[in-house]
């Protein structure tokens, strides 16, 4: 699988907002994702939930995993995560 992260800064930094805003528009509330994925940016471009310290219930893990898989899918793109946060 190809490396999703050409741009690496601009590209991380809009993944991180672009979840961070779905978070917290589906549960109406800030919700602190620190520490809960990771993101491969020098090897497979993948995002990976993290285990372990986890403060989010088990509704807030199950809804970032699929923003998660629909990152590493494909199925949403740079343009359309770009979008959506500036309207």
């Amino acid at each position: 699988m190809e490396n999703i992260f050409k741009n690496k800064s601009e590209n991380v930094k809009l993944v991180s907002d672009w979840l961070q805003h779905k978070m917290n528009q589906q549960f109406n509330s800030e919700i602190n994702l620190s520490r809960e994925y990771a993101i491969d940016i020098d090897g497979s471009g993948l995002i990976i939930p993290t285990e372990g310290l986890s403060k989010l219930n088990y509704e807030q893990k199950s809804y970032l995993s699929t923003m998660i898989r629909s990152i590493n899918s494909r199925e949403v793109s740079f343009e359309e995560m770009n979008s959506e946060l500036n309207l």
